[in-house]
This record gives structure tokens, sequence and C-alpha cells, in this order.
């Protein structure tokens, strides 16, 4: 405004600082590093693997061992990851717009951020849903289903909310065969365990094993059609849902209603304690939010041990292999 010779409304200044604060605040307070670029764009999470969607999975599963150790799984929708955490740039000195460079989140001076630090700030734009963790038990057909409907409206041009991201298995799937019948190879790890589920696109083993997964509330919910309150209904006990953040008094009148009983066990669950000692305190324990920033503190919190896996197109993803792209290479990895 004082450069074109205008007066500043001192309310809309008094609001911008304000604002600028905040944004100084949050983008201050850092939890770790990377050195590269972490996807989080649309078509893409919603599309293939990513490594902001192995990193975010990655995160819940350690998150939920916490709680439960023996679990095996995470899984959570692309629709869920909102943004990028980090910049594109147009490519210096180049006129081609599709010349750019994607790089780690930029320093802010102000907030006293270093290049490539991973702030609340970041945290915040990228998972703004924030979604609730929830403990689930699946059978390994239930499983199955699971992914198959995960990968269901893959189809070119399309980007489906429900395409899944994944930490703790990995799965190939084409999407040129008829929907619930594309998943080929299907392998739970991890914990120095492997277990193949699907093979040749047939389900291997005892359908009836179970595994411990960590999943987000709004996909028990049956968010994006997920087929999670099928297997509730079908035997609550074994399915075993569990809210970190408990289950609330959604209309806050005291009573105990059958909609507020998430897990069909006929008693209000309260909030999880946290099991240790968290530095994160913007966001509650029990959250997706919580959990990534907890994950950077652990395993990536500075320069010297920075998060460093670079995105990779689909020929090279190895959790999510969609053989439109690559080879199949789930089992024999």
């Amino acid at each position: 405004v004082s450069a074109t010779g205008g007066t500043p409304v001192p309310e809309i200044v008094e609001i911008v600082d304000a604002l600028n604060g905040v944004i100084a605040t949050q983008d201050g307070n850092i939890f770790g590093d990377t050195t590269v670029f972490l996807r989080g764009d649309r078509s893409y999470v919603r599309t293939e693997e990513t490594n902001l969607g192995n990193l975010t999975s990655d995160a819940d599963l350690a998150y939920a061992k916490t709680v439960n150790p023996k679990t095996r799984i995470a899984l959570k929708h692309g629709g869920s990851i909102r943004s990028n955490i980090g910049i594109i740039n147009a490519a210096s000195g180049s006129t081609d717009p599709n010349d750019f460079e994607l790089l780690p989140p930029e320093a802010n001076p102000e907030a006293g951020k270093a290049e490539g630090e991973v702030s609340e700030l970041d945290i915040n734009n990228s998972l703004r849903f924030n979604d609730g963790l929830t403990l689930i038990t699946i059978t390994a057909e239930q499983l199955l289903q699971t992914l198959e409907h995960g990968v269901a409206e893959t189809a070119p041009g399309a980007t489906p909310g429900q395409f899944p991201q994944v930490g703790g298995l990995k799965f190939s799937f084409d999407p040129e065969r008829h929907a619930g019948d594309r998943v080929i190879s299907l392998v739970v790890s991890g914990d120095g365990e492997s277990d193949v589920v699907a093979e040749n696109g047939e389900l291997v083993g005892d359908p009836s094993r179970t595994f411990r997964a960590i999943t987000l509330g709004y996909l028990a919910d049956g968010g994006d059609s997920y087929p999670f309150p099928s297997f509730l209904n079908a035997d609550p006990v074994l399915f075993d849902r569990v809210d970190l953040l408990g289950e609330p008094d959604s209309d806050g009148d005291g009573d105990f209603e059958p909609e507020e009983d998430l897990n069909k066990n006929g008693v209000r669950d309260e909030a999880i304690a946290e099991p240790f000692d968290g530095v994160a305190d913007f966001s509650p324990f029990g959250t997706e939010q919580d959990s990534l920033a907890e994950y950077f503190h652990q395993v990536f919190p500075t320069a010297d041990s920075a998060f460093s896996q670079a995105d990779a197109p689909p020929a090279s993803d190895e959790r999510i292999q969609n053989l439109a792209f690559r080879e199949d290479t789930v089992i024999s990895q």
C-alpha cells in the first residue's frame, strides 16, 4: 500500500501482523529435517506410492507399536494427505514451464527455520484434516478385500481419494483387471517376519489369520466407502477397534448413545494415555499430526540424520507396484 502512495488501514495491519506472528511461531516449531521434497499433492498421493505417503504411514506404524507392539500394518488413504512438504521452484534461468525443481522446505529466517527443517506449520498444512488414529484387527481375507477397495477406482486421469498409502506391507495390482480382482501379490513384512497373503491374484494360507493394523478413524467409520464397518459388524470382538482419541461425547449431552459406541463394547472408552514422553504438544496424542511430528523428532531430528528418500516414479515404486508401469517383484524381493 505504501509503495502506491496509499495509507495502510490500521485494523488490517493488526490482523496481518497477528497472522504473521502465528505463522512464524508455527514455522519455528521444528521437529525434524529432510533433504528432499516430500510429495503430497493430489495427483500423486491418490494414484501411486509417494515418499510422504510412506513416511506418514511408517510414522503411524511406529506410533501404534508404542500402544500395541503387535501392530503389523499401517493404512491410510491418499485423500488424507493434502499438500507437499517442500517447495516447487522454476529452474534457474529456464523459460520452460515444465522445467522446475522439487526442493525441501525453504528457510524462514524470521522464524529461525533453516532450509530442510520440518515444522509444525509444514505438518499442519500437509495433514490438515488431522484424523484420529484407530487400531483394528483384520483377517488376511479382509486385508485383501481392503486393498482391493483401495485400488478399485484407479484409472487414467482419475484421482480417487481412497487410494491407499501403506506401511508394513507391499502389494502389486493390475489396473487393467476388473475392480475387486486387481491385487496380484501381497506380503505383510517387518520385525523379521514375512507373510505372503496373496500370490498370482489368489489368497494364500489361512484366510482367517489376523493382523493388527493402525488406520484412520475416518476410514474405520467407513469413509471413502472402506469396508471396515462391515468387518466390525461381523465380529466386534475380533475387530477390536481401539480409537486412540477415545470415544467422545459427540453431541455433548452427557449420554452414551449407540452411535458413540464405535467398537460396540457397550461402554464409552477413554482416550489412550500417551505411552512415551513426547515432544510435540500442538496436537493431541492419537492424531496423525502428532504421529508424524514425533516420528521426525525420533528418527530424522537434524540435518545429520535427515530424511533422504526422494520420491520415485511408478516404475520404481516398491510398496505399491502398479503393473501398468513395472514388473511384479513383491514376493521375489
